[in-house]
């Protein structure tokens, strides 16, 4: 219940330091998120915020939460409201990135003020006791949107119960227009626009805190060339066009390769 306030969401968005935990947990190896889009699709809907340092960071959070009507209690470190103190735990599967990552979220957001206990589990735990009965007050996951960019499952007010993935329970009658559109839309420039729509009400909403995309290096030998890398929804995907790859060359006369017309 106490994420039902904007106020919450909005400041433990704030007070992530996206740039220093890619730069912790993934090594430099990723790019941070604004919205739900991946950077590629983002475009201007979620323009990255100018840079911020620590203390003005947690002090836009601390702002954010006193305009929403939170006291902070100074006895006891915590911020409260109608009686209520805000806490939180974080679940998580237990892999280096997602377990990393969710304590450097834990840190900041103690850092603000807000007690955060971390809960690892196996993925087929946290699938089957966390995930599908939405047992959790924050889930750190990852979606993986495939090379159609279908987010109907992810962000559909249907999709809110298990098996759906709809996992932070959004709700938004727009939003789900938007996504229903978008998935029967056959034209890819309107099915863009259709998407950047609906992340300008995601961004407005903050039903998530959206971290980071992580990026992949993949090493070719010199020697193989033809080799394009378009969007890669799955690691397989940087062999669709393997057909083309080639090794040997040749330096071929131009006189052989001259078009002459006949008349």
């Amino acid at each position: 219940p106490l994420l039902a306030d904007s106020a919450v969401r909005t400041a433990l968005d704030e007070v992530v330091d996206k740039d220093a935990l890619i730069a912790s947990v993934l090594k430099g190896y990723g790019v941070p998120l604004y919205g739900p889009l991946v950077p590629e699709y983002a475009g201007e809907t979620e323009e990255a915020k100018a840079p911020l340092t620590h203390d003005e960071r947690l002090s836009e959070a601390r702002d954010t939460l006193s305009k929403g009507g939170w006291k902070f209690d100074e006895g006891t470190g915590a911020w409260t409201k109608n009686k209520k103190t805000l806490s939180l735990s974080i679940s998580t599967a237990d892999t280096p990135e997602l377990k990393n990552s969710a304590e450097f979220v834990a840190s900041a957001w103690r850092e603000l003020g807000v007690p955060t206990d971390v809960h690892i589990y196996s993925l087929t735990e946290l699938n089957t006791a966390i995930i599908r009965p939405r047992a959790y007050d924050a889930l750190l996951f990852g979606e993986v949107v495939g090379r159609t960019l279908d987010l109907y499952a992810f962000w559909h007010s249907k999709e809110r119960q298990d098996p759906g993935l709809n996992l932070s329970l959004y709700a938004n009658s727009k939003a789900d227009a938007l996504l229903t559109k978008a998935r029967s839309t056959e034209s890819g420039k309107e099915r863009e626009a259709l998407y950047r729509s609906f992340a300008d009400l995601v961004v407005k909403d903050t039903p998530a805190v959206f971290l980071f995309a992580p990026t992949f290096t993949y090493d070719i030998l010199d020697s193989i060339n033809g080799v394009t890398l378009g969007r890669i929804g799955d690691p397989s995907d940087r062999y669709l066009n393997v057909y083309e790859w080639y090794t040997n060359t040749e330096r071929v006369w131009s006189v052989f390769t001259s078009r002459v017309p006949l008349n």
